[in-house]
């Protein structure tokens, strides 16, 4: 262990911190690069003599972070491999004495990516208990830590909320938010740049509820709005595209959840990959009562179909009219009992201007009788027929509607922190149960006290493996392929009737 290459390792130390991000060490039994916290906390156990090993660490776990007086330091590099040794077989929070102190959340548990960040960010923000810590950020992602995209949410939400981020860097695995104190006023025009084609919509996933109950203390500018400037990509994929949240998400959080009708998204320039570029300002009214438990439990009937296909910069026309042509042909294909024949889809092929690539694209919606909307989505790609695109776009709506739910995969996660927050009981009747639902539920109940059951409604049919859920327990499940879990489900939560 303490041949060549654990003296190269040592000797690298007089390199700046910021110049080494991961070590290959074979001779103590590494055969794949790991994070450098883990490479200090084994060379440490090894005897190899590091004398500036406190502050590289340091300085490694929160590239923007200086100690504050009075903070009581950070966790060293050893101390953070034992908590997260220690926080192991738990799901989200610490069992040690960290936890005393501070919340402690596992990034790297459940769907392991930026949901965890942006719901544990608001809930951090909003309810203004103890520091919040998260760990193993994206630990499992092929490119872990923080990217642009996560990086640019967290500030977000400090900016809006005020409080101390540390941590925030691209790559971190870790950052620490402070909250500011219940009298503390956050900014009102705040501008979120990813500076690549990442998700506006994930960020305004984490902006909106903390720029709706931004109102701080009780005097006339806790009454302005928050004027929100996202800048990023429009239509990403891994993403609701924009216009999922302008015709999906926003009209069922209006109108089931109680967001201010004031609310309004105003989408000046698209953004595509890979450059980005796009830009949305969101206009976010005050919210100064307590949100409405969520009613979704009846689906009702297709009542209506849009479709929506898309194209920029010097895409042909001709591409988004093929995915249109094709995602129709399938809907009315489909089951007189899933689409009725008598509704005949609306079809809008848009050209978007001033933007900076090319790109194309389709959204559909479905609304029913009882107010529900679902919908399918999908972008163009090289080398894959338009018409492929529409078709996939349609099959996605298509497996939606057969699931039986009220909402989509998109909207069942978004809606589990606004249950959280509601004042009494909300049910959601869902189809599939996904893990990013489960990932939600998780994080609200270890941060807010909300209570989740999730009652399945329908056998679940056996595919190698048992994909059953038990009602009242949200950890004792076992999920189906990619954490999917078959059936019918009623998703009820006791929320903490929380007001700003």
């Amino acid at each position: 262990p303490r041949g060549h290459r654990s003296t190269t390792v040592a000797s690298s130390m007089r390199l700046r911190p910021s110049s080494i991000t991961a070590l290959h060490l074979r001779t103590i039994g590494c055969t794949s690069r790991i994070p450098l916290p883990l490479v200090l906390a084994r060379l440490l156990a090894l005897g190899v003599p590091l004398t500036s090993r406190r502050h590289w660490a340091h300085r490694y776990e929160y590239p923007s972070c200086h100690r504050r007086e009075g903070s009581g330091g950070i966790m060293s590099s050893s101390a953070a491999a034992a908590a997260a040794d220690q926080q192991s077989s738990a799901s989200f929070g610490a069992s040690s004495s960290e936890s005393s102190s501070s919340i402690i959340i596992d990034g790297s548990q459940g769907e392991g990516g930026g949901q965890i960040l942006r719901n544990a960010m608001v809930y951090a923000t909003l309810l203004h208990q103890k520091p919040v810590e998260i760990i193993n950020i994206r630990a499992n992602r092929s490119k872990p830590g923080l990217r642009p995209q996560h990086m640019t949410g967290l500030r977000l939400c400090r900016d809006i909320a005020g409080g101390t981020l540390v941590g925030d860097e691209v790559g971190s695995s870790r950052v620490r938010y402070d909250p500011p104190d219940m009298s503390h006023q956050g900014r009102r025009h705040v501008v979120g740049d990813t500076k690549t084609a990442g998700s506006i919509c994930l960020l305004l996933q984490a902006a909106l509820p903390c720029a709706l109950f931004a109102t701080g203390s009780a005097d006339e500018r806790s009454l302005e709005p928050v004027h929100l400037e996202l800048r990023g990509g429009t239509n990403a994929a891994m993403a609701p595209q924009i216009d999922y949240m302008t015709e999906v998400f926003l009209p069922i959080a209006k109108a089931r959840c109680g967001l201010p009708e004031g609310i309004t998204i105003n989408i000046e320039r698209r953004g595509y990959f890979p450059k980005g570029g796009g830009v949305v300002k969101v206009l976010v009214p005050p919210h100064l009562t307590k949100l409405k438990p969520i009613s979704l439990l009846d689906r009702g009937h297709v009542t209506e179909v849009r479709v929506r296909a898309f194209y920029a910069g010097k895409c042909p026309r001709w591409v988004p009219e093929k995915m249109a042509d094709a995602a129709v042909r399938a809907l009315r294909q489909a089951s007189n009992i899933i689409v009725p024949a008598s509704v005949q889809p609306s079809v809008e092929v848009v050209l978007e201007p001033n933007t900076i690539d090319s790109a194309s694209g389709i959204l559909i919606v479905a609304r029913t009788d009882t107010g529900c909307l679902l919908a399918g989505s999908a972008l163009g790609r090289p080398k894959i027929k338009p018409n492929v695109t529409g078709t996939d776009a349609s099959e996605e709506l298509l497996q939606a509607l057969r699931a039986g739910g009220c909402v989509d995969a998109w909207l069942q996660d978004q809606l589990i922190l606004y249950m959280a927050l509601a004042d009494g009981t909300s049910e959601v009747k869902t189809g599939c149960l996904t893990l990013h639902t489960r990932t939600a539920i998780d994080v609200a109940e270890h941060m807010t006290g909300a209570k989740f059951e999730v009652e399945p409604l329908l056998p679940v049919e056996a595919k190698g493996q048992s994909d059953g859920i038990s009602s009242g327990s949200t950890s004792s499940s076992v999920y189906g392929v990619n954490g999917i879990v078959e059936g019918q489900h009623l998703i009820r939560c006791r929320g903490i009737g929380f007001r700003a």
